[in-house]
């Protein structure tokens, strides 16, 4: 089971852009917070976080500066990786067997 899940703009997320295009239009923005962006980003980015929004996402993770902002003026959480605290800094071990030793291999005698 994965958590991660791959989910198409369907008819919930039609309407789900619809509304975000309605609520920032509302504010006299066509781009939201980029003015300066490209429309067919600015299209293709709202319809990410629309997708996000209409499968009950809590938050978007994302280091696209478009994608944050767009999120943000959704509501949406965006967590971007720099957000993410670094992992332990303990190596663990793999617990792997060993199996061939180097002399071994390099005589082609395998031990079964």
């Amino acid at each position: 089971m994965s958590i991660f899940r791959i989910e198409p703009f369907d008819d919930k997320a039609a309407v789900e852009l619809a509304d975000i295009e309605l609520e920032i239009r509302a504010r006299g923005e066509k781009r939201g917070s980029l003015p300066e962006a490209d429309w067919q980003k600015v299209k293709f980015d709202r319809q990410i976080v629309a997708i996000a929004k209409s499968n009950g996402a809590r938050c978007i993770y994302s280091d696209d500066p478009h994608i944050v902002k767009h999120g943000n003026d959704c509501g949406m959480e965006v967590i971007q990786l720099s957000d993410l605290p670094n992992p332990p800094a303990v190596q663990t071990t793999l617990g792997l067997e060993k199996s061939h030793s180097s002399e071994d291999i390099n005589t082609g005698n395998e031990r079964l």
